[in-house]
């Protein structure tokens, strides 16, 4: 998943491949001094044009609105996803694995999502996970400016 989520968001950032972290800053228990920030790190850059970086972008928003990625559609931002179904065995008790990425807003990436699932049919199934964890993003965007959101994973 982690790689994947490096992957989208190099796309996302037409090319501009960050290195990844966990870790967004730390800041003292009691608030009082900034202990660890992490900066994006370039690590790498791939040139493209408009034209490529637009198409995929497209290709990626009609997955959400007409293909495998319809669980996105309706949302107050703009999706850009990718679905993917890797056939796991024969056999009535076998399900195939489920592979989803996507960022939004398509317009002007903020947040990146990879998820992998083992045996959950496949990749559209997964975007089901995906739409309470944009949908508390965004709504956490809303209220950032009251609430502080201090040592947090980004």
């Amino acid at each position: 998943p982690m790689q994947l989520a490096v992957y989208t968001a190099t796309l996302a950032e037409r090319g501009n491949r960050y290195s990844a972290t966990f870790l967004n800053r730390v800041v003292a228990p009691d608030y009082s001094k900034l202990i660890l920030e992490n900066k994006p790190q370039l690590v790498s850059s791939l040139e493209m044009s408009d034209e490529v970086y637009n198409s995929y972008v497209e290709g990626m928003k009609a997955a959400v609105t007409r293909g495998t990625a319809k669980a996105l559609a309706g949302m107050n931002v703009t999706v850009a996803a990718k679905t993917g179904t890797a056939q796991h065995g024969l056999g009535k008790k076998k399900s195939d694995h489920g592979a989803f990425v996507c960022f939004a807003p398509a317009e002007k990436p903020e947040i990146v999502i990879a998820l992998y699932g083992e045996q959950v049919g496949g990749g559209s199934v997964m975007g089901r996970v995906a739409r309470p964890i944009l949908e508390y993003y965004f709504a956490a965007d809303e209220i950032s400016d009251v609430v502080a959101f201090e040592n947090k994973l980004g």
